[in-house]
């Protein structure tokens, strides 16, 4: 496939993403459920953006100098953006796991569910 080809796509997903977050997030919560890891397609600053009430980032990432320093650069960018979203460290297996993490209107969760051994019991 050539990069002109990929643009393009990259651009309509981008616009039928916009798309689902203008229509689904005014007045709701949103989590983004292991989103940490790809930070640079972050989605709670999309969703606040779209007017959601409450953004969360929710990983289990935590414990190592890598893990404090994607914490500290989503931080970063939401400061850049002027997002006041919220952060938490959870383990989406842990039966404590909806106490801590909380519930949401809307979840976003991308490339986590196949690293779950049990998805019947997160989901």
């Amino acid at each position: 496939m050539n990069d002109k080809i990929r643009r393009q796509q990259a651009k309509q997903a981008k616009g039928y993403r916009a798309a689902w977050f203008k229509k689904h997030c005014p007045g709701k919560t949103f989590a983004d459920v292991g989103g940490l890891w790809g930070i640079e397609a972050e989605t709670v600053s999309l969703a606040m953006k779209h007017g959601a009430s409450e953004g969360t980032l929710i990983d289990a990432w935590a414990g190592d100098a890598e893990a404090d320093l994607m914490w500290d650069r989503l931080r970063a960018l939401w400061k850049r953006k002027n997002v006041e979203g919220k952060c938490v460290v959870a383990d989406l297996e842990a039966d404590w796991y909806p106490t801590v993490a909380g519930t949401y209107d809307n979840v976003f969760c991308c490339g986590v569910l196949y690293h779950v051994p049990n998805i019947l019991n997160v989901v």
